[in-house]
């Protein structure tokens, strides 16, 4: 079995990135903001692994993409953040072929049976239930993400509007 640290990664830099994107909608602003995840990522836990910073990049440029097709708005953040989740759930596949003999799907799992009171359930079943899991925190995620950001400019109009004389 794998254990997260040996790529799954769970992080909030997506979120963090495309209410950052709102407020300095730049090209290729998310994909700095990831870049910068993923050097920090790796300076602080004192070791290189290219499976978090492969993670960290690859959605850095889903969001990107996705906001630069569907521009700053709520629809982008809610796909942006479906996406992210989804690239999260199956990065173990994505890099290493491996899904079923992860920890991570074996907590996910470990959970749906204490959760319905049963042993076991047919692997399609799980991984359904799994995907529509980060599909639905995914929209939850740019739901929240899209708020913030709106919250955020008024807050950076008030205080731009108060300072102005200084």
């Amino acid at each position: 079995m794998k254990h997260l640290q040996d790529g799954q990664q769970l992080t909030n830099q997506p979120s963090t990135s495309i209410v950052g994107k709102s407020l300095v909608p730049v090209p290729g602003s998310i994909i700095l903001m990831g870049i910068i995840a993923a050097s920090v990522k790796s300076l602080f836990t004192g070791y290189f692994k290219e499976g978090p910073v492969v993670a960290l990049l690859i959605e850095a440029f889903i969001g990107e993409i996705v906001i630069f097709i569907l521009r700053i708005r709520l629809l982008g953040f809610i796909i942006t953040g479906i996406l992210v989740l989804c690239v999260t759930a199956f990065h173990p596949l994505i890099l290493s072929g491996e899904l079923i003999d992860t920890e991570y799907y074996d907590s996910f799992a470990q959970i749906l049976y204490s959760l319905f009171g049963i042993e076991s359930l047919p692997t399609y079943l799980v991984l359904i239930i799994f995907t529509g899991v980060h599909i639905f925190v995914g929209i939850l995620g740019g739901i929240v993400a899209w708020y913030l950001s709106k919250w955020l400019e008024l807050k950076l109009k008030k205080y731009r509007i108060n300072n102005q004389g200084g």
